[in-house]
């Protein structure tokens, strides 16, 4: 995950969408009803057609987004799939997609509203859209011709990931890598990394203190707080003598394993442990202006307050 700041979309966007809804400074365009509308139509229509159809519907909706180049594949093993795609979601995902999109309208304007009290300003004249994303993200920037870096909200892996949770805290999340996107320009250190991911992770969990592991990501694929209670120390070291590493960044932060007691994705985990330690000394506004050689330098002295590393036994 490592998301950067997306800025304003063309304004002419989304005009012939559902309602858009104004969030403090953030807009919400929820393209949900636009997707069932195409579903709805083109049910009859060969695959290929409901591909094409799909697409030209959302050529000025949201340029790009449904198309093999965004993702480097073959156009037409890409409207194949998309085809495949569209009708999974027609028989089994659409109940659960509307369901998302209904809890996801209602909280989205008091969440930003929360989150621009507590933590600062998002940028003037953001939009974030709400799409059906087959299967690709429940949370994420890309960048799309005509449109440049966008947020997006995939309603169908919401409905996956969250279950029947208003998945507010995680939205907060999303958008919080939007505000320090303004801040910090991060790098291909792993230091970096688990500061963008960490930070997001405990600004979240301070917005949301009754949210669960689950509710603040820290269970997919598998949950990481109990195996990081078992082996914190190995978990703590493995992180310290990556901190400069550009190659393990995958290791800390996707679903790939790096050692047999430590889960995917368990840097989230110790990044918000770091986070939660130096906010003991600066509030949240504070913590996401902190940048360069002296964050480096607080990250390093957090972790090694956590573990002694110097006889914990290192991973391979």
């Amino acid at each position: 995950m490592g998301f950067r700041l997306f800025l304003a979309a063309v304004a002419c966007l989304g005009l012939a969408a559902a309602p858009v809804q104004a969030a403090q400074r953030v807009q919400i365009v929820d393209l949900v009803g636009e997707f069932d509308a195409v579903i709805d139509r083109t049910a009859s229509l060969p695959p290929t057609e409901q591909a094409v159809a799909l697409r030209e519907r959302f050529a000025t909706l949201l340029p790009g987004f449904y198309d093999a180049a965004r993702l480097g594949q073959d156009k037409a093993a890409y409207d194949a799939r998309l085809a495949r795609e569209m009708n999974g979601y027609r028989q089994f995902a659409k109940p659960k997609a509307a369901a998302v999109r209904d809890r996801f309208n209602r909280m989205i304007q008091p969440a930003v509203s929360d989150f621009e009290r507590t933590v600062g300003p998002l940028p003037e004249g953001s939009k974030a859209y709400l799409v059906i994303s087959m299967g690709e993200f429940d949370g994420a920037t890309r960048t799309l011709p005509q449109v440049g870096q966008v947020l997006l909200f995939g309603a169908d892996m919401i409905a996956k990931y969250h279950g029947d949770s208003d998945a507010r805290a995680f939205v907060q999340h999303e958008l919080f890598h939007v505000y320090h996107g303004q801040r910090f320009e991060g790098c291909e250190q792993v230091w970096c990394s688990l500061w963008q991911e960490g930070l997001a992770t405990y600004v979240a969990a301070r917005l949301n203190p009754r949210a669960s592991d689950a509710e603040l990501l820290l269970t997919i694929p598998e949950p990481i707080r109990p195996s990081l209670d078992k082996h914190k120390v190995e978990a703590v070291c493995a992180v310290l003598e990556r901190l400069d590493s550009t190659r393990d960044d995958q290791a800390l932060f996707s679903f790939k394993r790096l050692s047999p007691n430590l889960p995917p994705r368990f840097g989230y985990l110790v990044g918000a442990w770091v986070a939660e330690d130096l906010g003991k000394r600066h509030s949240l506004p504070a913590l996401a202006e902190m940048k360069g050689k002296p964050l480096r330098s607080a990250i390093e002295q957090s972790l090694k307050s956590m573990a002694d590393c110097s006889r914990a036994a290192r991973t391979p």
